[in-house]
């Protein structure tokens, strides 16, 4: 083992490290594009079948090299078949945003406008779902939510204006932007989580879904409850107050990730 590893450290070249790099590199930036999504289960099993394939051969496994080679282009539209969906949302999210992005953190006008839109949503008791994009595009989302376009400055009144019940678009949730909103009416994805089903609203569980499925946060208004809620990461923080709700996306929005 030890003679492989030198063999290997004095045959390795300035050419073949650059190789190396540049090859972990695209791995990596494939785990970050899919990591969100079931589709990155679909490269690990296709990994795990290289790597299967590679040991049989190895080892002269014949019946197993045979099986996997053989049905090889079967299993993999298989998987592409199962996970079409994941996959699409991975690749539309490459295609609208790419790697190569700028990296928006948000700013104290984008924390101020939320706050004070939930401070007036909960004062009318009126329901609301407001998803902030970070570094995960959210195109996709907005595609197959059948978002409607809006396109326009943010502002607390035209987020009131938005859920109130008499417009059209209150019922889905709003996508911010960069300080814009840019879409609404957009209905999201839920969580699956049996459990807390009985206990959570559609807005919480369409809130928790896209927290799971991308980096966004998510604020909901409860008008049942009269309380704010704040998703990011796959997980919940309930009943917040205003001051609260401030400092969870000052947290999120407003500060480099570390």
């Amino acid at each position: 083992m030890i003679e492989h590893l030198r063999f290997l450290w004095e045959s390795l070249t300035l050419a073949g490290i650059f190789d190396i790099l540049f090859v972990a590199a695209v791995l990596y930036l494939f785990f970050n594009l899919f990591r969100r999504t079931r589709a990155l289960y679909l490269l690990l099993t296709i990994l795990v079948l290289v790597f299967l394939l590679l040991v049989a051969n190895r080892l002269r496994f014949t019946t197993l090299s045979w099986l996997i080679s053989t049905w090889w282009q079967v299993w993999v539209i298989a998987l592409l078949v199962i996970f079409q969906a994941d996959l699409r949302r991975a690749v539309g999210q490459l295609g609208q945003a790419g790697f190569f992005r700028v990296v928006f953190q948000g700013d104290q006008r984008m924390v101020y406008e939320i706050v004070q839109a939930g401070k007036q949503l909960l004062r009318r008791r009126i329901g609301a779902l407001i998803i902030i994009e970070r570094d995960d595009n959210l195109e996709s989302f907005i595609r197959e939510g059948h978002g409607t376009i809006i396109n326009s400055d943010l502002s607390n009144e035209l987020l009131v204006t938005i859920f109130s019940k008499k417009t059209p678009l209150h019922d889905g949730a709003v996508i911010v932007r960069r300080n814009r909103i840019v879409a609404a009416g957009c209905i999201l994805p839920l969580a699956n989580r049996p459990r807390l089903k009985p206990k959570l609203g559609t807005r919480h569980l369409a809130a928790l879904g896209m927290s799971e499925e991308s980096d966004a946060v998510a604020v909901v208004v409860s008008e049942e409850r009269k309380t704010l809620s704040v998703a990011v990461t796959g997980k919940i923080t309930q009943n917040v107050d205003v001051d609260t709700l401030g400092e969870l996306l000052d947290l999120y929005i407003t500060r480099p990730k570390r």
